[in-house]
This record gives C-alpha cells, structure tokens and sequence, in this order.
C-alpha cells in the first residue's frame, strides 16, 4: 500500500496566541480521522512557521488553504509558494461557501443569543475584508444563504478594505427599523478582526467559527478531493459547494 500523501493546512495567521491555538485544535481533530496522513500546519503570514518552513520537507503535499474566501493568499501567495518550494504538490479550494462553514455560523449566532435576546430583527455577517471582489463575493453569497437559513436578514459588512463596512451596516438597518441587530463573525478565529467586530455596535456579537468538527470534516474532504486529482478552481468549487454532497446544509444549528 502506497503511502499516503501529506497534507499542509495553511491558516492566515495571527498574532494572537489563542488563534493560533484554534488551528492546531482544528488539526488535531483533522488528524484524527486521518491517522495515517502526515498533516502539518502552517500561516501564510503574520505568524511562524510560514510555507517556506511547511513545504519543502512535502514536495507532494496537498496543501489546503484554511481560509474563508478565496483572495489574494489563495490566488496569489499560496500558489506561488507551492511553484517555488513544492512544484508536485496540489492545492485545494478554500472553505468557501461549504455547508459546515454555513452550519457553524448559524450555530455560533444561536449561541451568542442570551435568553433576552432570542430573537433578533437582523443581522450583518462580518467578514475580514479583502481587496480581492471573489473573496467580498463570497461573504455576500454567505450572507445570502445564511438568510434563508435562520429566516432573518443578513447582510454582509467588512471590517476592513473595501464594500460595506459592518458598523455602516448595522446603521442601515436600524434606520430601516431593526431595534435588534446581531453580528455573525464570518471569521475562523479569535485575533484582531473579531476584536473588531465587536465594536461595530452590534447588540450581539457571535464568537468565531473557532473549533468544530464540521470544519475538520471539510479539511478532511478537501484534502481526499485534491487526493484524487487537480482541484477544481476555487471560486467554481465556492459556488457549488452549497449544493454539492460535501456542502449539503445539515439544517442542524
């Protein structure tokens, strides 16, 4: 039996350590339903160790970006850094608009919901920002398919680079009369953007995704997908994801 590729998990980075703490206990689960895999983390900036360190010792890897949307570290940086220190190995699409990334937002807002406050009149999805518009596209279609799924207006407010800021949002809506506004953290760990988003005057404010199995579950299909072959790009996997096996809805937040 041949051995089985390696995997290299590449989070963006944080200065702050229980972010960082988020992606090693997301590999810890990832590793668990891949026991024979050899996985390796890795942050594309911020934060050490970077693909320079991560990807040379895994020529063949399949390296699988763990980031939200797909912008200029999933179209740019990370492709480059696989030409320069992996030429074999195979990238796979970012998370995306998969269904356990919709599944665990949804989760955490609920969560973020004391007994006061079950129910709100809207909500903004706060994402990171980026200069790239497929990654602001992403946020947007995430906002969408998280409104169908709580019954509840969502829309979609970055908290840095262009679009709609999330504090301009939350004014929006309540001048449209929403007395009640949550924030939905579109982030995968605790650092600088969440601390961000918790000062865009939000009545409520979701915690990141942080760690979940449904998240360990998409690395893990990432990872067997871009076993098999040439991943499709990213932005064509984001756009079926939500409607594919992998990204079904479980309706379970």
């Amino acid at each position: 039996m041949s051995t089985p590729r390696p995997l290299v998990l590449l989070a963006h980075g944080t200065a702050n350590p229980a972010g960082r703490e988020t992606v090693y206990a997301v590999s810890r689960l990832v590793a668990r339903r891949l026991p024979k895999v050899d996985l390796t983390v890795g942050f594309v900036d911020v934060c050490s160790p970077g693909p320079e360190v991560v990807l040379p010792p895994h020529p063949d890897a399949v390296v699988v970006p763990y980031l939200l949307t797909s912008g200029y570290h999933v179209h740019h940086d990370i492709p480059e850094a696989i030409a320069r220190y992996a030429p074999d190995a195979v990238q796979t699409p970012a998370l995306g608009l998969a269904g356990q990334v919709i599944d665990v937002a949804a989760r955490r807002h609920r969560e973020s919901l004391p007994p006061a406050r079950a129910q709100v009149d809207a909500a903004v999805l706060t994402g990171a920002g980026s200069s790239d518009p497929r990654a602001r596209q992403e946020v947007l279609c995430s906002a969408s398919v998280l409104a169908a799924c709580l019954a509840l207006p969502v829309r979609a407010g970055f908290l840095s680079g262009p679009g709609p800021r999330g504090a301009e949002v939350v004014q929006d809506l309540r001048r449209e009369g929403a007395a009640c506004v949550a924030a939905i953290s579109f982030l995968l760990a605790p650092g600088f953007f969440h601390g961000k988003a918790k000062q865009i005057g939000a009545d409520v404010v979701s915690a990141p995704l942080g760690v979940h199995a449904g998240l360990a579950d998409l690395v893990v299909a990432r990872y067997r997908r871009g076993c098999v072959g040439p991943s499709p790009s990213s932005d064509a996997s984001s756009a079926s994801d939500a409607g594919r096996g992998e990204g079904k809805l479980s309706g379970r937040y």
